[in-house]
C-alpha cells in the first residue's frame, strides 16, 4: 500500500505529508505465504474475466489474511468478493 500512496505524488512536500500520515499506522509484512495466497483473489477475478493490476492483488491478499477493511475510491476491490472495502 506505501508504494501505491507514494507513486501518487507530485512533490517531495506531498510525499513527505504521506509518509508522515502513514506513520502511525500498523505496517503488515508481506510473508511468503501471503505471496502464494495472493493467487486466490487473482484467480476469483480471472473467472470474471478481469485482470486487476498485481499491486491491488497483493492488498486484497493482506486485507483478507488480516481482516482488514480497505479504504479506497479504487473500483478494482469491488471485485474481489472476499474483499471488505470501508465506505465513506
Amino acid at each position: 500500500m506505501l508504494f501505491e500512496l507514494v507513486q501518487g505524488v507530485r512533490t517531495e512536500d506531498e510525499k513527505t505529508k504521506v509518509l508522515d500520515a502513514l506513520s502511525n499506522l500498523s505496517y503488515v509484512e508481506m510473508t511468503k505465504d501471503l505471496w502464494q495466497k495472493a493467487e486466490e483473489p487473482s484467480a476469483s477475478v480471472k473467472k470474471k474475466g478481469l485482470n486487476l493490476p498485481l499491486s491491488d492483488i497483493f492488498i486484497a491478499a493482506l486485507a483478507i489474511e488480516h481482516n482488514l477493511q480497505i479504504f479506497t475510491l479504487d473500483k478494482h476491490f469491488e471485485q474481489i468478493p472476499t474483499v471488505k472495502i470501508y465506505k465513506f
